[in-house]
């Protein structure tokens, strides 16, 4: 087991570059589904924003399986960094993702009409860099029922 120095001489656990962001963190990355509420027959358009905390993510690469019942609408891709390609998934080759300039990749998708009643829709999406993964499923339900609830104000008599 290896022990790291700072330069006074002091124990570093944190590892050989130390400190909370020696290592990419793109775990606040964001995902948001237009419309919220998507009906059959029509598109969701998904958004996917890479925020990264520390160390620059470098070979960022996003990997997107379209969600069962949908097709991706030909030339929706786009990012606002490096490459997409389509072949049977959606592939962002983003390169590096640092911590001042976060990159926004768009892509949409049209609900297969044929879903009638409320329906579950996952979009898993993977995010890989040199040293680290993780994967996001975006869950919409797609011909939701909107739920309306009464506001009740409560006022206390003095």
């Amino acid at each position: 087991e290896e022990t790291y120095r700072d330069s006074d001489g002091s124990r570093n656990d944190m590892g050989a570059y130390g400190g909370p962001n020696a290592f990419p963190d793109l775990s606040k990355s964001t995902l948001l589904a237009v419309p919220a509420q998507p009906v059959a027959g029509k598109p969701i358009t998904f958004t996917i924003r890479l925020v990264n905390l520390g160390a620059p993510a470098r070979g960022a690469v996003v990997t997107v399986t379209d969600p069962d019942g949908t097709d991706y609408v030909p030339g929706s891709a786009t990012t606002s960094q490096g490459t997409v390609t389509v072949n049977g998934q959606l592939v962002f080759d983003v390169g590096t993702v640092t911590a001042d300039a976060p990159v926004t990749l768009s892509y949409a998708v049209t609900v297969d009409p044929s879903i009638v009643s409320p329906t579950v829709v996952s979009a898993p999406i993977d995010i890989a860099w040199m040293g680290g993964s993780l994967t996001h499923d975006y869950i919409v339900i797609v011909n939701g029922l909107a739920v309306y609830l009464p506001v009740i104000e409560s006022r206390n008599a003095k």
